[in-house]
């Protein structure tokens, strides 16, 4: 098997490829697209002209190939097709924090915690989350001001399983076909989002408030600082007392990768106007078009 390596990794070029053409994207973070140093990566689509959604497979037409021909693409606009899930079987848990990485990576800000959702019996960990002007899902038509996408990655590995060409979409040497694989670390990723809607309730989630406090100090892409001491236990309420959305999508930016785990939580979070304000003076707008149903023909194509 040692001499047969070689032919291994060539296998896996192209596999490689499309992971190390990917910019600062929503998998930032994770063991998809790890941290790399302590410089903000900054990324390098957009959301107008010849960088923004209808040009992202021009980016790299090998690596950005679904955000054009994806069946299974994210945001949707959630109808009654789409399972409403009533959360007992789900968990999420995010320790309170005294302070976190706040970045920019020019197409959104992102904040760097650790935690744990539990759905289904299957353990995910908290890479970061970060934020979209407006948001990109829709629930039977209607939009709101913000979303906020946590992203997660599974703890532990995936099942063994044969080494074929259509368990890895690659092309796979004769000399290796049908190969049992060990079991590899489970590249699973689940996002949870949250709709934000503008309110002028006194009932505001302070943790947005104690986030975006920071945001004068990251107004240029590729900044880092820290925010202030950050309390997630009403988001963790808000999670625990309210039904959600579950899809199988994709990415919502490049490489637009599907098989991502949706969780879109029913019910918006609040904030005001001038927390939205000073988001958008930031991050501007930042949302992809709302993709076709799921399994049909991708717009693009």
């Amino acid at each position: 098997m040692i001499s047969q390596i070689p032919v291994l990794v060539s296998s896996l070029l192209p596999l490689l490829s499309l992971l190390t053409s990917v910019s600062a994207s929503c998998i930032h973070g994770t063991h998809l697209l790890p941290r790399q140093s302590e410089t903000v990566p900054i990324s390098n689509f957009g959301y107008s002209g010849n960088i923004g959604p209808l040009n992202w497979v021009s980016i790299n037409e090998t690596a950005n190939a679904l955000c054009s021909l994806g069946r299974f693409q994210s945001p949707i606009n959630i109808d009654a097709s789409i399972e409403l899930d009533n959360g007992t079987s789900s968990t999420l848990r995010i320790p309170d924090v005294e302070e976190a990485d706040f970045e920019n990576l020019g197409t959104t800000v992102e904040v760097v915690v650790n935690g744990t959702l539990v759905d289904r019996g299957k353990e995910y960990a908290l890479a970061q989350f970060h934020f979209h002007t407006p948001s990109e899902h829709r629930v039977f038509g209607e939009y709101q001001a913000m979303e906020a996408h946590f992203v997660f990655q599974a703890e532990g590995e995936s099942s063994p399983a044969l080494w074929t060409s259509s368990s890895l979409s690659l092309p796979v040497p004769t000399s290796l076909s049908n190969t049992m694989l060990p079991p590899l670390p489970d590249s699973t990723i689940l996002v949870l989002a949250f709709l934000i809607r503008v309110s002028g309730q006194s009932e505001l989630d302070p943790l947005f408030g104690s986030i975006f406090t920071a945001l004068p100090a990251i107004r240029n892409p590729g900044s880092v600082t820290a925010t202030g001491p950050l309390s997630f236990a009403r988001l963790e309420n808000h999670f625990a007392t309210h039904s959600f959305y579950r899809y199988e999508g994709s990415l919502t930016t490049p490489p637009c990768s599907e098989g991502v785990e949706w969780l879109v939580v029913d019910g918006p979070l609040l904030v005001d106007v001038g927390t939205l304000e000073d988001v958008k003076s930031v991050i501007g707008f930042n949302s992809r078009y709302t993709q076709t149903a799921l399994g049909e023909r991708n717009l693009l194509n």
